[in-house]
């Protein structure tokens, strides 16, 4: 895995990539961090509701993992 980091300043639609060529024709995954928490709204976590009656807990099991 071939990991590129460098930092931009973004004044239109378009990223001109480092080193372009060794990418090329490959699969990527891109991420876009910013240093100002209000661009990216935070994700709230829900409720999560189990159903653990059929749940049957053996400590011995688990400490033996």
């Amino acid at each position: 895995m071939v990991a590129v980091a460098f930092e931009a300043d973004i004044v239109s639609e378009f990223l001109r990539i480092p080193n372009f060529e060794q990418f090329k024709n490959k699969h990527v995954r891109v991420v876009i961090e910013a240093e100002d928490a209000a661009v990216i709204p935070a994700r709230r976590l829900s409720a999560l509701k189990l159903d653990t009656a059929g749940f049957k807990f053996d400590r011995n099991d688990a400490n033996e993992r």
